[in-house]
């Protein structure tokens, strides 16, 4: 069959997107209503394909498998009229009989909507995160709203020491007011609920509210101290944005604040936190000598416990790429580029490290 056609039918099914409207606008630009009519037939075939597999009097994997993809097929309504109540017989007997994916579907699509329905705030978070991502089901920002607000509007009393999880969809009904997901913007009740999923100690509100204060930005009122004190609050919890942004107005001296002690100290801590903008700060704050020699020193040598640690990790390459450039450069140890060289490529050829290869290649592979 054609190729684009099945390739859509398998990302149709991987991602359960199964609208044929949006489809059809994309498809027409690719291959025409002939693309559409062999879809709908793979579509066809498929069905009939594993109707025969799930009538089969033997069990196996193959006929649990069949009902699987059967009872997407009448949840979604993809090639015939959708079957709610079918789909789920299918999806309970396939998961019965140990199909993993059958027993994902029945949490996704009636366990945690059932809870919801209920009043679980847990559930309502949940389904929301879901909705939202896109995860399992079609992404759906109003739906993923929906189910923020409800959660949201029961956890609104909380106060500072309540669970963290509560915050969560405090944090969320914030964001998509903040950035006109699902709704329109409105700043006001971005900054409403976003101090209030702050005050509940959740770094990613305390972040996103920290910048707005510092930037003044969609008409909200620049000011420094309360950006100040929620980036610092993040920064705190180790947030590697708010620790790169205190850290540049500590090294720039915003508000007469300039602190190159601490700038480096925040950005090591964004850096761990893999910020690119921190990790390259800290290189040229070596170069151009703004780093407190103890504070370099500490680095230097946790860095060389984490180098030499045997088993792999992503942080011990991390490690071992920065004690590289120190050696290169000669920064808080004695220069030596033959040592650089041999750290490089341990972390590029062992770590797959690309900014260590790429690092490697500009200052030794020429």
């Amino acid at each position: 069959g054609h190729q684009l056609a099945q390739e859509a039918v398998r990302a149709m099914h991987n991602e359960g997107n199964f609208d044929f409207e949006d489809i059809s606008v994309v498809t027409r630009q690719k291959g025409g209503e002939k693309f559409l009519r062999e879809l709908n037939n793979i579509i066809s075939n498929a069905i009939e394909c594993w109707k025969g597999t799930a009538q089969q009097d033997e069990d196996s994997g193959d006929k649990f498998e069949a009902k699987y993809n059967l009872a997407r097929m009448h949840y979604y309504g993809l090639g015939g009229p959708q079957d709610i109540k079918y789909a789920h017989e299918l999806f309970e007997e396939a998961a019965k009989n140990g199909n993993g994916p059958a027993s994902a579907e029945i949490y996704m699509h009636f366990f945690v909507p059932n809870l919801a329905k209920g009043g679980s705030i847990r559930a309502q978070v949940e389904l929301g995160k879901m909705y939202y991502f896109g995860n399992g089901v079609p992404q759906d920002f109003v739906l993923a709203f929906e189910y923020f607000s409800k959660a949201a509007e029961k956890c609104k009393w909380i106060t500072q020491g309540t669970p963290l999880g509560n915050a969560i969809p405090l944090y969320y009904l914030g964001k998509m007011y903040l950035n006109g997901e699902g709704t329109e913007k409105n700043i006001e009740q971005a900054i409403k609920w976003l101090t209030l999923a702050s005050i509940n100690g959740y770094s990613d509100a305390q972040c996103d509210l920290g910048h707005l204060y510092l930037n003044g930005q969609d008409g909200v009122e620049k000011d420094y101290q309360e950006a100040h004190k929620w980036l610092t609050k993040a920064a705190e919890q180790e947030d590697p944005d708010a620790a790169c942004t205190l850290a540049d107005n500590y090294f720039m001296g915003v508000n007469d604040e300039q602190d190159f002690v601490k700038a480096y100290e925040l950005y090591s801590i964004a850096a761990d936190g893999n910020n690119k903008h921190a990790q390259e700060m800290l290189v040229m704050m070596h170069k151009i000598g703004k780093a407190a020699p103890v504070v370099m020193s500490n680095a230097i040598e946790s860095w060389k416990k984490v180098a030499e640690q045997e088993e792999s990790s992503k942080g011990k390459y991390e490690a071992q790429f920065n004690l590289a450039r120190m050696f290169f450069y000669g920064l808080g140890v004695e220069k030596d580029l033959a040592e650089a060289s041999r750290l490089l490529q341990e972390a590029f050829k062992k770590g797959r490290h690309k900014e260590a290869r790429e690092f490697f290649n500009n200052n030794f592979n020429k």
